[in-house]
């Protein structure tokens, strides 16, 4: 079942009922083109919990203030966009850096709180001891959360997090685990 959304760049509007009740949606990542979610587009999405803003210019309109489902815990969006902490009556995390980390796997770093969010669904990729593409490493990063649909943290995922002082994984099984702290 559908789990996990990343919608392609070219979406500008999500239509009314186009996401409607799908039962074990979770994460979905918004495009950075997006200016409108209408109305019910995500209505009935009981287990959807996180969305990801990736415009670097402004947050789409809505056309009322339920276009988001009650059940949602964390909004992330860029830093630079808004200066609001609340998106349809929803608490905003502003977040400096995003990216992927596997081929269904995602980041985002909450700047303010020093805590790298890991999302998404199935592995997150093996990176090599000095790894450039590791974002997080050099950003204080204090706390770790993986998220429940990630099943394997790569090698060297989080070596040299100096900061890290937490790593909180969530219910579900991780089938492989390989950390070095540093």
């Amino acid at each position: 079942q559908l789990e996990y959304i990343e919608m392609s760049d070219s979406i500008t509007t999500i239509e009314e009922y186009s996401l409607y009740n799908i039962s074990k949606l979770r994460t979905i990542t918004l495009p950075p083109q997006l200016t409108t979610i209408e109305q019910y587009a995500l209505d009935e999405n009981e287990e959807l919990k996180i969305v990801v803003f990736t415009s670097s210019e402004e947050l789409p309109n809505g056309e009322d203030t339920t276009i988001l489902p009650s059940t949602i815990e964390n909004i992330y969006v860029k830093k630079e966009i808004t200066e609001n902490n609340e998106y349809y009556g929803k608490q905003i995390i502003k977040y400096d850096i995003q990216g992927k980390c596997g081929t269904y796997s995602k980041y985002v770093r909450d700047e303010e709180k020093e805590e790298l969010i890991i999302y998404g669904k199935d592995e997150m990729e093996s990176y090599e001891e000095d790894d450039g593409r590791i974002k997080w490493r050099d950003l204080k990063t204090k706390t770790i959360v993986i998220d429940e649909g990630i099943t394997k943290i790569g090698s060297n995922s989080f070596s040299k997090c100096e900061s890290l002082t937490e790593i909180t994984i969530s219910t579900s099984p991780i089938h492989s685990l390989y950390l070095q702290l540093v």
